[in-house]
């Protein structure tokens, strides 16, 4: 497709080759993400267990121009998952109330 710019428009020669006009006119952005993903690696291996709106909220602290879609993407592409933090069992202790003893109790 480049070798025919000088002879044809880029209309006649998308026309002909079927790839979209906007894909003649795509040029590639550079890696805008990478300081952003460094920083996402770095939080996320600090705190496990955050999602992507502490880290979102981190990463804004540190200066990064982010929001939470983004941090959800990049989150994605490098497989990083929040942890769930651990669950202890949770039980009563009846004795722990002020005005019961264990004789009143019983």
């Amino acid at each position: 497709m480049l070798l025919l710019h000088e002879q044809f428009s880029i209309k006649i020669r998308c026309e002909a080759l079927g790839p979209p006009r906007s894909t003649a006119y795509y040029r590639p952005q550079p890696e805008e993400d990478r300081p952003v993903r460094a920083a996402l690696i770095e939080l996320a291996g600090q705190w496990p267990t955050y999602g992507y709106r502490r880290l979102t909220a981190m990463l804004e602290r540190q200066g990064h121009v982010v929001n939470a879609r983004r941090v959800r993407r990049l989150m994605r592409e490098l497989g990083i998952v929040g942890e769930a933090p651990p669950r202890r069992p949770r039980t009563t202790d009846r004795y722990q109330r002020p005005g019961i003893s264990e004789t009143d109790a019983e």
